[in-house]
């Protein structure tokens, strides 16, 4: 439970369009979405939601009908993603935070 107050991303458990979002709202969830905890997660928003990230691994995650695909963890594990700091990771979470306030207005 603790996690869910935590800055986290959130995804969901099936999609066309894999959207991943930055919570630093502590945004509860329901069931048919999945949420990463960690550290350095501001970099990792941007890097999954970069067309480099759909063009390289979308096929890694299960088509169902309609194109949609099943992301699930078992799949982001087989995963290798950039080790960065901290001064990389602010960077990265200020523009993240800019891009989804002006989605949102």
């Amino acid at each position: 439970m603790e996690d869910f107050y935590k800055q986290k991303i959130m995804y969901p458990n099936m999609t066309k369009f894999l959207p991943f979002y930055f919570d630093k709202h502590s945004f509860f969830q329901n069931d048919k979405s999945f949420m990463i905890v960690g550290e350095h997660i501001a970099y990792l928003t941007a890097f999954l939601n970069s067309s480099l990230f759909k063009f390289c691994f979308a096929d890694n995650f299960p088509e169902l009908q309609g194109g949609t695909r099943e992301l699930r963890k078992i799949f982001f594990d087989k995963i290798s993603v950039l080790q960065i700091g901290n001064s990389t990771d602010n960077i990265f979470r200020e523009k993240i935070i800019q891009m989804q306030e002006l989605k949102t207005e």
